[in-house]
This record gives C-alpha cells, structure tokens and sequence, in this order.
C-alpha cells in the first residue's frame, strides 16, 4: 500500500522524466535541469546582493517592509541553494530529492515568517514611520525588476520540469518583487498621508504572514511524501 502511495504520490520531475523517456528527449530533461542549476545560481548571487542593500535600506530608512524584503531576499538565497542542491545531480531525477528540498523550504519559510512579523509587530507598536529616499528607490524598482525576472525563469523551468520546489522558489522571487514595489508605495504615500503610518509595518506582517502560510503547506505536502520515497527507495 505504501509503494502505491509512492508512485502515486511521487510526482514531481519523475513523472516529466518517464514521460520523456518513451519520447527519445533525455537529452532536453537534462539540459533543462543544467538551465535550472544556472537559473539558481545566478539567484543565489543577485539575491544576495539585493537583501544586503535592502537591509542597509531598513536600518537608514527605519523600514519594516524593507527589511521584511531584505528578510526575503535572504530566503530567496536560501531557497536557491535547495533548488540548486536539489538539481546538482543533473542526470539523477529522485523524488526523495523533490520532497527534500521541499521540506527545506517550508522549514525556512517558517523561520523567516518569525523574523518578518516580530520586526513589523515591533513597528505598529512604535509607530515607525519610514523615511524615503533615492537609495531606496533605485533598490526597490531594481530589485522588482530582477526578482520578477528571475521568477519567470523559475515558473517557466518548474512547469517543465514538474518541480514543486522550483515552482516554490519561483513563488518566493515573484513575493520580492511585490514587496519591493509595495515598499516603494507605501514610503511615498506616509508623507502625504500620515494616517497610513502602519501601511509599511502592515506590509511586512502581511507577508510574515504568507510566508507561515506558505511554510506550513510545504511541510505538510512534502514530509509524507519524503518518507514514503525513502522507504520506497530502500526496498529491494
């Protein structure tokens, strides 16, 4: 009964490869899977630089929203390095690998959601307002910029490949994208509008907020399913 469960429940980059398999185009999987590691790595990177600047960015501007970004461009660097674990073996598709990287992104969306709503609870009860300014400008139109980019890239390969996890990751860049172009409103519209004070803490909690909701639907997809393939895996 559990085998069943595993094959049926496998999913993932094994279904597009057996599919593929009959058809003759091992060669485009892999090339696909090389593309993904690429697409991760070059995440990796530009993610990394964005969430330094935007924490410089919170601290000076006294931001919640901009750290809530910064919060998840390091999660973004995070869960490139799953992603790109999860294809470093390129000619090895495996479902325990799929559900592995899964479970790791739920984990760190869990523990970043924390981060994200303490910082923003903390700004309604001080009342931050954040402070514009071009450096904060020019990071967050260019960081929706390449974050939206890198999760059409990451879309695109997810879809063909059947990964979950790379669709995730996807999700997570398309999330940065939207923050950096809210905090972008949100520190242009308090000084005309003092009563939206609370729109950049608000911004930041709403997005602790789908990072838990996001983090909870990962692990409970991927744990059963991580443990029935390494059972599975293990038969003889």
């Amino acid at each position: 009964m559990e085998t069943e469960a595993v094959r049926a429940g496998e999913g993932g980059e094994s279904t597009a490869s057996s599919e593929c398999e009959s058809s003759g185009c091992e060669d485009r999987l892999a090339s696909l899977r090389r593309l993904a590691l690429l697409v991760s790595a070059v995440s990796i990177v530009a993610t990394a630089g964005m969430g330094a600047a935007a924490f410089v960015v919170s601290v000076l501007q006294k931001s919640a929203a901009a750290f809530a970004f910064a919060v998840g461009a390091v999660l973004d660097t995070l869960t490139s390095v799953v992603v790109a674990w999860r294809f470093s073996k390129v000619e090895v598709p495996s479902s325990r690998r799929e559900h592995g990287a899964c479970m790791a992104l739920g984990a760190v969306f869990l523990v970043s959601s924390a981060f994200i709503a303490a910082k923003s609870a903390f700004g309604l009860v001080q009342r931050s307002q954040p402070q514009g300014g071009v450096f904060l400008h020019v990071v967050s139109v260019l960081s929706a910029i390449l974050c939206a980019v890198l999760a059409l890239l990451k879309f695109l390969l997810g879809t063909a490949l059947s990964s979950r996890a790379l669709t995730t990751d996807g999700w997570n860049s398309l999330a940065g994208a939207v923050m950096a172009l809210a905090m972008v409103v949100a520190v242009d519209l308090t000084p005309r509008h003092p009563a939206a004070w609370f729109l950049d803490a608000s911004l930041g909690l709403a997005m602790g907020v789908a990072f838990l909701t996001l983090g909870i639907r990962l692990l409970v997809y991927s744990v059963p399913r991580w443990r029935a393939s390494v059972h599975y895996e293990e038969l003889p």
